[in-house]
């Protein structure tokens, strides 16, 4: 006869939680595609310029693009910063509550302390599992977000049988940590 697999993850929800997904999910999750996407950036800003200043010529339509590449990351920027400031608006009181995942062979059981809430999702519930740096991002099939920090799951044997779960469960919609 099988164990049933069971997990309990307790924790304290933290605004840094919440930035670095957001982070992950504008920036990407990798130091490399950041330093790609700042590079570029830098390129496409520094050709903007030289065209204004009339010491390149560059088409209308590098131009064009050249403005919208140099606008985009700045406007990104602010963007995460908007959300993050929402974020702790929202939660203020809140936010430092204990946070319960559970998960087991049926699924994923979301405790949320501060607001004497919990919610039951099956594996069937979930549009994917994301690994990012510090935490997993479970997403579900209704449009909710759920941050399960990895410091919360103790060791790295713990967080790699929650992985094998994870992967027998849904299989392709698990998206690992690359590089």
């Amino acid at each position: 006869m099988a164990t049933m697999r069971r997990f309990r993850f307790k924790f304290t929800m933290e605004v840094e939680h919440y930035r670095k997904m957001m982070e992950c999910k504008t920036f990407g999750n990798s130091i490399w595609k950041r330093v790609m996407l700042f590079a570029i950036w830098g390129v496409f800003t520094i050709l903007f310029f030289l065209d204004v200043l009339n010491k390149i010529e560059l088409s209308q339509v590098v131009h064009v693009c050249s403005l919208l590449v140099m606008i985009a990351l700045p406007s990104a920027l602010v963007t995460v910063e908007i959300n993050i400031m929402k974020y702790k608006e929202a939660y203020k009181e809140g936010i430092k509550g204990e946070r319960i995942i559970e998960v087991d062979e049926d699924g994923f059981t979301f405790i949320n302390s501060s607001f004497h809430a919990s919610e039951r999702k099956s594996w069937d519930e979930l549009k994917n599992i994301e690994e990012m740096r510090d935490i997993f991002l479970i997403n579900t099939e209704d449009r909710k977000s759920i941050i399960l920090p990895k410091k919360s799951m103790g060791d790295n044997k713990k967080m790699g049988y929650f992985k094998e779960l994870v992967i027998e469960k849904i299989g392709n919609k698990f998206y690992p940590l690359k590089g």
